[in-house]
């Protein structure tokens, strides 16, 4: 029989979190400083320009599906998931609409690196710290919080479904575990509802279940894994069958079908990224599911999955292969300095260069600390928190891959950086250790 472990609480927790005095003051100069970027660069941007500094390429598609909600009847298929749509009417202005938006993005964000602090402060000092600090400071964070995109909100339910998960492991009543798998379920199911690709995290939570049961039976623990499953899954369903309902959409929104084919088609060299873009690949797959009278969604969206399939079978390695090949795009110098430009409306080259080194040294500094983690599991295995973290990771760049773009680490980059500070603290502390036991020796 399997002994259930007892409800344990951190003497700590019972005091309630409290962020150190060192770091309130850099999360208030965090929010200084994105508020003087806004006042200063953002605002005067926002005004007066055919492409707006708050905009990118997929704002118009949440922009438009806000108003198609903003009257409280849905018109048209869902383009993308409606609860950022719905937060954009929510915290709408006259005069400015996205002011709010762009203001709530700083909080989100902000309290986002919160949760983090909060939820690894267990695990490690290190991870934890380093964790928020990226969420804080690392450019694309700052940068994508003053767009009109979805992924600092995304970003937010991430952090907030880890935080749950990690406060999963020293429950012992099996009724509450059970809840709290439910809980979890429900706060990744409203990630899916911002951003679809938030199915994604309920794989690591899974497989962390199973690998560290820390002594529950195991069919306590594939329940539990069962429950987390249904309840993830709950609002895409509803969603989902709206959809079906209202607009003959069998899919979350009009661009699940679509954009695994763009991205396969590009990859397998078929057709090119502006193609994609402007409409003309998919037009010319469509075919008569296309007619004057509107979209059979069902019939295009096979059409579309037919494609998809053909491609793969022909082109698998190809486009497999970039999705684990790619991931040093996410630390791209060119990449840092393209950003900078565009957020801070500069072109000195000082400026640009201090970031696009910045970018390669976070980049190459992770590298390391995931190698000098690695090497130290020969000595220690892996715990629970690592091996979640490394999960995320890696689920994330993958599933992200050849994509690129710098908005998608948004969902990573802090787990990223905390695996590698996490292998820096157990170096420097099994030094500290062995130092310690050989002057222990000598004396």
């Amino acid at each position: 029989m399997h002994a259930v472990p007892r409800a344990v609480r951190n003497p700590a927790g019972r005091a309630g979190f409290r962020i150190p005095g060192y770091l309130s003051f850099l999360f208030v100069a965090a929010l200084l400083f994105r508020i003087g970027v806004l006042v200063l660069i953002g605002i005067p941007r926002m005004w007066g320009h055919v492409i707006s500094w708050e905009l990118e390429w997929d704002s118009g598609q949440y922009i438009g599906m806000a108003d198609d909600l903003a009257d409280g009847v849905q018109d048209e298929a869902s383009v993308r998931m409606p609860v950022y749509p719905a937060f954009l009417d929510l915290v709408s202005t006259p005069g400015a609409p996205f002011i709010g938006a762009i203001i709530a993005n700083q909080v989100i964000g902000i309290a986002a690196a919160a949760i983090l602090l909060a939820a690894l402060r267990e695990h490690s000092r290190a991870a934890s710290v380093t964790a928020a600090l990226v969420a804080l400071f690392f450019l694309p964070y700052l940068h994508y919080s003053f767009k009109v995109l979805p992924d600092v909100m995304a970003f937010a339910a991430g952090a907030v479904s880890v935080l749950l998960f990690l406060g999963m492991e020293h429950e012992g009543r099996p009724a509450a575990w059970m809840a709290r798998n439910a809980l979890l379920g429900l706060a990744v199911s409203l990630g899916i509802m911002i951003k679809p690709v938030m199915q994604f995290a309920v794989l690591p939570f899974l497989l962390v279940s199973l690998l560290y049961r820390s002594g529950r039976p195991l069919l306590l623990v594939l329940a539990g894994c069962a429950v987390l499953l249904l309840s993830t899954f709950l609002l895409p369903a509803l969603w989902r069958h709206h959809n079906l309902d209202s607009f003959g959409l069998d899919a979350l929104s009009t661009q699940d079908a679509f954009e695994p084919m763009g991205r396969f088609a590009v990859l397998a060299g078929v057709t090119t990224q502006e193609d994609v873009w402007n409409g003309s690949y998919s037009d010319s797959i469509a075919g008569a599911s296309v007619t004057d009278d509107g979209v059979d969604y069902r019939a295009r969206d096979s059409l579309f999955r037919e494609e998809t399939g053909r491609l793969l079978s022909g082109h698998f390695l190809r486009i497999v292969l970039p999705h684990f090949t790619t991931f040093h795009a996410y630390a791209s110098p060119y990449e840092g300095r393209k950003l900078a430009g565009e957020t801070y409306g500069s072109t000195d080259p000082l400026l640009l260069g201090v970031h696009g080194w910045i970018t390669a040294l976070f980049g190459g500094c992770c590298a390391a600390g995931w190698l000098v983690l690695l090497l130290s599991f020969h000595r220690r295995p892996p715990d629970r928190t690592s091996v979640l973290l490394m999960l995320w990771t890696g689920v994330f760049i993958v599933v992200f891959g050849p994509l690129r773009l710098l908005r998608y680490g948004l969902l990573f980059y802090w787990s990223l950086a905390a695996v590698a500070a996490s292998g820096f603290e157990r170096t420097i502390s099994a030094m500290r250790g062995r130092k310690r036991a050989g002057m222990e020796t000598g004396a």
